[in-house]
């Protein structure tokens, strides 16, 4: 499971559309497929819905034509990520919410459900907690472990974002762009192409203190969860592992919870089916 994935056979008829619209004082690009129910896909944080990130799979391009077959599918690049500049020049998770419902608003969207993964997965977290009528249905992989305002994830991020420095207080874009390596091609390759020249490093500075430090909600707000959703995971993830799964099902009122064995922090093909069967029950 944790080597490379091989997208399933286009859909036939299903035709994959790049689009744009206006909301919240920026421009989201995403990809449109599919028809039927309603659904959002949400990338991981400093990841966009482009090819280049379906080693790591940290983005959903390897599987909008897959959804599409069931799913009328949404995939934007939030705010700051790939085609979507951020010109507020910081980042919060309530922006990052606020965007997604003015996004859902601008289409016209019904109540659609969201599948995000670790920080798309927090963005429709809070959503559900500020406003429990827009989503459907929630399928949050690996974005529950920042609810926790003491959670090891910020010094983990703190160091992957310096020199291994866990008091950093800003992205140590030299050392970074030195290291180089899958990430980092990934992290060019989805950016600057699309907002040119050292985007990558824009965003990483936006981005760093939302990363890396407590994000405005806690644990005992996921008790406000009443939109169905499912928790899933890896089992060797390691930001949210097992343990912390099991916390986040036990505090959601309306939720179950699945743990993919031999998956670290992706999304794997298991949990592609395993958001399908919740989502179509």
């Amino acid at each position: 499971m944790n080597g490379g994935y091989a997208p399933p056979d286009m859909a036939i008829g299903v035709e994959r559309r790049r689009q744009s619209v206006s909301v919240n004082g920026l421009d989201v690009r995403y990809f449109e497929s599919g028809a039927g129910p309603q659904l959002i896909l949400l990338h991981g944080g400093s990841a966009t819905n482009d090819p280049v990130w379906d080693d790591l799979r940290w983005g959903w391009s390897a599987y909008i034509d897959d959804l599409a077959r069931s799913f009328h599918v949404f995939a934007p690049d939030i705010r700051g990520h790939g085609a979507t500049r951020n010109p507020a020049g910081t980042l919060t998770y309530d922006l990052l919410a606020d965007d997604l419902m003015a996004f859902i608003a601008a289409l016209g969207l019904e109540k659609p459900a969201v599948i995000g993964f670790s920080e798309g997965g927090i963005i429709a977290t809070v959503v559900t907690i500020r406003d429990p009528i827009v989503l459907r249905a929630v399928v949050n992989i690996a974005g529950y472990d920042l609810f926790d305002p003491i959670s090891p994830s910020m010094e983990r991020l703190r160091r992957f974002l310096s020199r291994n420095d866990p008091t950093a207080k800003e992205p140590d874009l030299i050392h970074i762009e030195e290291r180089g390596g899958p990430w980092f091609d990934a992290l060019i390759g989805s950016h600057d192409a699309m907002q040119g020249s050292g985007a990558w490093r824009k965003l990483l500075v936006d981005a760093f203190d939302h990363w890396t430090a407590p994000i405005g909600y806690g644990l005992e707000d996921l008790r406000r969860v009443s939109t169905p959703t499912l928790i899933m995971a890896g089992d060797r993830d390691p930001f949210c592992g097992p343990e912390v799964s099991i916390g986040a099902f036990r505090l959601v009122p309306d939720a179950e919870l699945a743990i993919i064995p031999n998956c670290v922090h992706a999304i794997v093909p298991e949990m592609v089916s395993a958001a399908k069967r919740f989502l179509t029950a």
